[in-house]
């Protein structure tokens, strides 16, 4: 019966050894999680900071770029717009020219 009692006594001691080292590494692991976690943190508002001032200027010119567009859509439906009524006028002419010939 001491055999059996001292090896279940091992086995326990071995059990609460094994748990005890387990709970350590996951501390430790959290530890070091929790670290990287912060450094991470800090490493991108950094970066944010330094990106603030290029997305403010690529802000500012993507409102200078789509007034731009908007001005040269204009002026290309005005250039159509145009182009269709010369075609128009030229097309009336020589339909005038024509059936002045005709007769």
């Amino acid at each position: 019966m001491g055999l059996a009692c001292s090896g279940v006594s091992a086995f326990v001691v071995f059990a609460l050894v094994l748990a005890v080292t387990a709970l350590a590494v996951m501390v430790v692991v959290a530890r070091e999680l929790l670290r990287n976690i912060r450094k991470l943190n800090a490493s991108i508002r950094a970066t944010n900071d330094r990106l603030a001032p290029l997305t403010q200027e690529l802000q500012a010119e993507l409102a200078v770029t789509a007034t731009e567009v908007e001005a040269l859509t204009r002026d290309v439906e005005a250039a159509v717009a145009d182009r269709q009524q010369q075609a128009r006028r030229r097309a009336r002419r020589r339909k005038s020219r024509d059936s002045s010939r005709q007769r």
